[in-house]
């Protein structure tokens, strides 16, 4: 209606109708209720002398129900703030007193059952006798009628709140007679508590329950906590919700195999309890060590640790990097290192993804166990851990983390709660028909969040696959390390199947020549180890090698003899157990490489024939010939006709004695 602002502005419904400065104005406003909005009527005067009056109409389809009046946007000390204040006085309405009925007091959260007293105010021309109702009188009844004292505009009357467990009700005060009626909604506080968690803790472990409230003011923030057997499991004596909190998370630590039942109770509700199995976990199976990574060793192929495949790194680089850059939590190794996930920033749009996978040995039994520990900085794009199953198909997430600090579990959200620092802890454990998914998130090692899920899927999990990407920032200032995730502690517990990995190798060689490999077994693998490559053109490999029956690893040398004859896959297997593994050599062409050499030169001597080998990884598209005249300061070229002029053996090309143009010849070739 009204706004006064910097230069002396003068606004009525963001239109400027005065610039001119007025000190110690005094403004009357009178507003009309029409039948389609409001006039405004307003005059400005200093000292009593008018130097504004102005009139409009502002339209709007329902009627005015109130006055607003705000002051603010001003810098000034202290002692000068009244400089910056409006004044309201004579503030009335004009008219016909309209009828009203309002609830002054009542109870809107009893936390009992019980009466509860309310208060009911009149104005205007409103009778002695209202009407009450409830609209859930399975919760709350009241009187059929109350009515006002004559000369008095307040009346009292109880509620009954009759459960807590029925959920709200809306009580409703008229007047028949001149229409006025007003609601107040009751939302009655039950007094519950539940208690959820893993059916099982591992000896000598701990895991975290969650403690539910049903209404921070109807049940005590103090719980009692026991255990019927703390010989198997203990908890703490007592807990205690934050002052409005109604979820908490507790500690439980496994003692010694066996059962046990946490109880938890205060005398404000019933005891509510939870069945925990102590069990012993199965002794570490795999484990991979980032404390002896390096920079330049983290990369695809590699494999520090045992009990697991080599990683599987593709789309943009993943990294070594310090957790706690950007605001991660504090999950470094001993080297300063936990694994990083991010892209580089050379996609396009959102997609600078990185990507890495790691396989298991073999696919997982029933009962085992993998663990990690993940953190992450800001919440843009997607990221998290997928699971894989004996086949290679993705089954399972077994976290993400997005936009809007949304925290979910395979597609559930379970938390948009801001964790800034946030560390979690996640733990899948493979059934017969899936896998069970335990995780715990904490800040500064305090606990905010405990989650168990089951997963069902037909197919044991092969592998696990670390993903970020999709994030999209305009700030260019804003640093990639921002939107990276880091992951440490992979580790594998239950008895391995027999299994053979390549823990070291080189997948990208530059240079023909050998290079050293390593294998690593575990479980019942024989010594004696059968080696094969699928391209002698381009990597050649013993035809076997043998673990020494004290040790689990064992070298060997690689030889790529040819840089451009193509990927060779080397696969060592052990007939015994039947375990096997495969590694990817991809050599790297020059790209100098314009004129391969030629692989060999033969000559006939009865038939006066010569050819020569083709280099490998080129096909031949043609042979050419000249005589030794040169013509415009070449040679004449001519190209020869296949089966005439010369033919392909094996690989190599043989000039016939009778070709054209004989005595200078050349091949064109092309790269496979």
């Amino acid at each position: 209606m009204i706004d006064v602002s910097g230069g002396n502005t003068f606004k009525v419904n963001g239109t400027t109708i005065s610039t001119e400065w007025s000190p110690g104005a005094v403004v009357t406003v009178e507003i009309t209720q029409g039948p389609s909005g409001v006039q405004i009527d307003l005059d400005r005067a200093v000292n009593g002398t008018n130097n504004l009056s102005y009139t409009t109409n502002i339209v709007n389809a329902l009627p005015a129900t109130g006055v607003s009046l705000y002051c603010g946007g001003y810098t000034a000390s202290p002692q000068d703030n009244v400089n910056y204040a409006i004044f309201l006085n004579n503030l009335q309405i004009i008219g016909d007193e309209h009828a009203t009925l309002s609830f002054v007091s009542g109870t809107w959260n009893p936390s009992a059952t019980g009466d509860y007293e309310f208060v009911l105010s009149r104005q205007g021309p409103v009778d002695d006798d209202v009407v009450l109702s409830s609209s859930n009188p399975d919760a709350v009844t009241v009187p059929a009628t109350v009515s006002f004292e004559s000369g008095s505009n307040q009346v009292a009357f109880f509620a009954s709140v009759i459960s807590l467990a029925e959920g709200e009700a809306v009580i409703t005060a008229s007047n028949v007679a001149s229409g006025a009626s007003d609601t107040f909604t009751v939302k009655p506080q039950t007094k519950e508590l539940s208690i959820s968690g893993p059916d099982k803790v591992w000896n000598g472990g701990s895991r975290y329950f969650k403690l539910v409230r049903s209404s921070a003011s109807a049940v005590d923030a103090i719980v009692n906590l026991s255990s019927t057997d703390t010989d198997v499991l203990t908890v703490p004596a007592t807990v205690e919700f934050d002052q409005e909190a109604t979820v908490l998370y507790f500690e439980a630590t496994g003692v010694d195999i066996g059962s046990a039942t946490i109880k938890a109770s205060n005398d404000d509700v019933d005891e509510v309890t939870v069945d925990v199995n102590v069990q012993e976990i199965s002794a570490v199976g795999g484990a991979d060590n980032a404390g002896n990574y390096t920079s330049e060793t983290f990369i695809n192929g590699a494999n520090s640790g045992y009990g697991f495949g080599t990683w599987n790194i593709w789309n943009n680089p993943a990294a070594l990097g310090d957790s706690t850059e950007g605001g991660g939590g504090n999950i470094n190794s001993i080297n300063g290192y936990s694994f990083r996930f991010m892209g580089d920033g050379s996609g396009e749009g959102d997609n600078n993804y990185a990507n890495a996978k790691r396989y298991f040995v073999a696919p997982l039994e029933v009962g085992n166990v993998v663990s990690f520990t993940l953190t992450y900085n800001w919440d843009g794009g997607n990221r998290g851990v997928d699971i894989f199953d004996s086949e290679d198909a993705q089954f399972a997430n077994a976290i993400n983390v997005s936009a809007g600090n949304t925290f979910s579990v395979n597609g559930t959200t379970i938390s948009t709660e801001w964790s800034p620092g946030a560390v979690v802890y996640v733990e899948f454990e493979q059934q017969a028909s899936g896998v069970s998914v335990y995780l715990t998130r904490s800040v500064d090692g305090d606990v905010n969040l405990a989650y168990t899920t089951n997963i069902e899927h037909a197919l044991p999990a092969g592998s696990i696959s670390l993903y970020n990407g999709g994030y999209q920032d305009s700030r260019p200032e804003e640093e990639l390390l921002n939107y990276a995730i880091f992951m440490n502690d992979l580790v594998l517990h239950g008895e391995i199947a027999a299994g053979l990995s390549f823990s070291k190798g080189t997948w990208d060689p530059a240079a023909t020549g050998p290079y050293e490999f390593e294998l690593t077994r575990v479980g019942a693998v024989g010594d004696d180890i059968v080696l094969t490559s699928d391209n002698q053109s381009s990597v050649t490999v013993p035809a076997s090698v043998s673990f020494d029956s004290s040790s689990n690893t064992v070298s060997f040398n690689v030889t790529v003899v040819s840089l451009n004859a193509g990927d060779a896959t080397i696969v060592a297997s052990n007939v015994a157990s039947g375990a096997w593994a495969e590694y990817t050599i991809r050599p790297q062409p020059s790209e100098d490489d314009e004129n391969p050499p030629i692989e060999s030169i033969t000559f006939n001597a009865g038939t006066r024939e010569f050819g020569f080998g083709l280099p490998a990884g080129y096909d031949l598209v043609s042979v050419e010939g000249a005589a030794t005249t040169l013509v415009g300061g070449d040679w004449d070229w001519v190209e020869l006709s296949e089966g005439t002029d010369y033919t392909v053996v094996d690989g190599a090309v043989v000039i016939s004695v009778g070709a054209a143009n004989g005595m200078i010849y050349r091949v064109n070739l092309q790269k496979q």
